[in-house]
């Protein structure tokens, strides 16, 4: 099981990296806010990765560190993938708090090499290997609050988006809507189950890739056809 979401995992972190360097060479203006996102979502999976193939404590702590800082970037590139995606402009403000306070999760998770306040590590037998599995210490909460507070956000512009726009458009807002549910319960069962192998960002993968289809190529042909054909029907010449 460990070498299947190693196999999947290095999978996504490629597709993710194509996908990455077409959007960079899009014509269109949110190509470079959807190549920031795919490439943010890049470090925490490696660090996923890292932690899953491991059999090494040492090994295992890095690719910790870099899974939780990896997430503080992508959960700043969703934010600002959303602005450009949903047409909002987030007040300069807001920004720098939002900005102070990631820098500050940061640098907090990686004090943790001094003082050892936010995580451990235990070491379990996982499908007949050693597996080096978290132990969420207070700074860990911190960090919790920080990503799933800026997701709570995103959340809720999407969710509006959803609602508040024709139906022409609703559909790609919906979409992205209800992966990052998805993505988001799955990642929430994982930490707090402890399940000893967990393949929650798979879903981070797959959003990316939903991300890059619905942002540069997604076109509702059929609902287009649909109002086409209802138009010229009321059109007594048609």
């Amino acid at each position: 099981m460990r070498v299947l979401f190693c196999v999947i995992f290095a999978s996504l972190i490629v597709a993710l990296g194509s996908c990455a360097h077409i959007a960079g060479t899009s014509r269109k203006t949110i190509g470079k806010a959807v190549r920031y996102m795919l490439l943010a979502l890049v470090p925490p999976i490696i660090g996923n990765l890292i932690i899953i193939a491991s059999t090494n404590r040492l090994l295992s702590l890095l690719g910790s560190y870099i899974y939780f800082v990896g997430m503080d970037f992508a959960m700043l590139a969703l934010l600002h993938f959303t602005g450009v995606y949903c047409t909002i402009e987030w007040p300069r403000k807001i920004r720098l708090i939002i900005l102070t306070i990631v820098g500050i999760d940061i640098l907090q998770l990686l004090a943790n090499t001094l003082f050892g306040h936010a995580f451990a590590l235990e070491e379990i037998t996982a499908y007949g290997v050693p597996y080096f599995r978290l132990v969420p210490l207070l700074g860990q909460t911190f960090h919790r609050v920080v990503d799933y507070g800026i997701l709570a956000a995103v959340l809720v512009v999407f969710l509006i988006k959803t609602i508040r726009s024709p139906r022409i458009n609703s559909e790609r807002y919906s979409v992205i809507l209800a992966t990052i549910v998805f993505t988001s319960a799955w990642e929430t069962i994982y930490i707090f189950s402890r399940t000893p192998v967990g393949g929650s960002m798979i879903g981070f993968g797959v959003f990316g890739l939903l991300v890059f289809f619905f942002s540069l190529y997604y076109r509702p042909l059929r609902l287009l056809d649909s109002m086409l054909a209802t138009v010229a029907s009321e059109i007594p010449i048609a």
